[in-house]
C-alpha cells in the first residue's frame, strides 16, 4: 500500500487503508514489515491481525493533531465493538509519549486540592522537583492502545514503549489473551501504566 519505512514520513492513511481493505475482504494479517513506520490514530476492525515482523517499529506521530479520527481524541491503535483482532509478533510500538513531556518541570497534579491531603500545603511543593516525577505536560495523545466491547482480542510478543499515557485498555470485552509482550515506558511520565482491565 505504499508506507514508506524511513522513520519520518506519515503512514497514518496507508496502514489504515491496508486495515479497511483487509477487513472488507473478510480478514487476514496486515504485515509491518522491518524499518520505522510514523502514524497517528488507526483503528483495528473485526477479523484483522495487525502483524509487527521482527525489526519493524511502528512509531507514533509526534503531532497531536495526528490522533483524531472524526473529531476524537485518540491514541495509536484503537478498535472498538470488533470481532477476531489480534496485534501481534516481535515488532515494536512506540509511542514517542516522552516527547509530549516537559523533562525537568513538574506535572501540577491540578486533579486534586492539597487541603484534602495528610500531608497538606506541603504535599506535592510546586517549586520541587521530585526525582520520580511527575513529569508536565501540556497536551498529549490518548492512551497507547485501547480496545472496547470487543471479542477475541490477543496481544501477542511486541514490545510497547514509551507510551504517553495508559499502554493499554481493555473496556468491556470478552475472550482476551495477553501474552509474552513487553512494557518499556518512562516512569516519570504521569499515568504510564501498564495494562488496564
Amino acid at each position: 500500500f505504499g508506507a514508506k519505512p524511513d522513520g519520518k514520513t506519515m503512514n497514518t492513511s496507508v496502514i489504515q487503508k491496508s486495515i479497511d481493505v483487509c477487513s472488507q475482504n473478510g480478514g487476514g494479517t496486515v504485515i509491518i514489515p522491518s524499518g520505522q513506520f510514523v502514524t497517528g490514530a488507526i483503528q483495528l476492525f473485526s477479523n484483522v491481525n495487525l502483524h509487527l515482523e521482527p525489526g519493524a517499529r511502528l512509531i507514533g506521530s509526534p503531532d497531536t493533531g495526528d490522533y483524531r479520527i472524526n473529531g476524537v481524541r485518540h491514541g495509536m491503535i484503537f478498535a472498538f465493538r470488533a470481532k477476531n483482532i489480534s496485534i501481534t509478533g516481535e515488532g515494536e510500538i512506540n509511542g514517542q509519549g516522552s516527547l509530549f513531556h516537559i523533562n525537568g518541570q513538574v506535572h501540577l497534579l491540578r486533579d486534586f486540592d492539597r487541603k484534602f491531603t495528610r500531608q497538606g500545603e506541603s504535599y506535592a511543593p510546586l517549586d520541587i522537583f521530585p526525582p520520580d516525577g511527575p513529569v508536565k505536560y501540556e497536551t498529549r495523545p490518548g492512551m497507547m492502545i485501547v480496545i472496547e466491547q470487543c471479542e477475541q482480542v490477543a496481544i501477542k510478543d511486541v514490545m510497547l514503549k514509551d507510551s504517553p499515557v495508559w499502554t493499554i485498555r481493555f473496556g468491556d470485552c470478552d475472550d482476551v489473551l495477553v501474552t509474552g509482550i513487553s512494557i518499556h515506558n518512562n516512569l516519570l511520565i504521569p499515568n504510564s501504566d501498564g495494562i488496564h482491565c
